[in-house]
């Protein structure tokens, strides 16, 4: 009678402790969100999920600049382990294009020992020959 007893706790206690230490499959994503100006929104904007793998990240991501804009709007994605850029990646919206959404897309090493930890982006705007470039955001692992 005691083994079956101890056989119903471990059946009960088993269970329940795997899904308290269960963690979800999106544990690691990172929304973010990136604009050109300190008006923002309105100016030229990137956003989207951040998905950190082993050493490398995916982004999901979307640029948008106003909607009669005659400039060209540029989000460039810098991915970094501590203070060493690894990887570029940028999109570019130009005029009478309002918002696009970019494919999935892989930036950093994934050959690089430790991978990255940190992912930068700037959005710029090409207007009358002057780049004009908001913050530098930083997204952390």
């Amino acid at each position: 009678m005691r083994h079956r007893i101890g056989a119903l706790i471990a059946a009960v206690l088993l269970p329940l402790t795997l899904l308290t230490n269960a963690t979800p499959a999106n544990a690691t994503d990172k929304e973010f969100y990136a604009c050109q100006d300190v008006s923002c929104p309105g100016t030229g904007e990137t956003g989207g999920t951040i998905v950190w793998n082993n050493r490398t990240a995916t982004l999901r991501a979307w640029l948008d600049h106003p909607t009669n804009a005659t400039w060209y709007t540029t989000a460039t994605y810098e991915a970094f382990a501590g203070t060493t850029k690894v990887d570029t990646a940028a999109g570019s919206v130009g005029p009478n294009v309002h918002l696009i959404d970019f494919p999935p897309f892989a930036i950093g090493d994934p050959n690089r020992v430790g991978g990255i930890d940190r992912i930068r982006i700037t959005v710029c705007s090409l207007i009358d020959g002057y780049n004009a470039c908001g913050d530098q955001y930083n997204f952390w692992r």
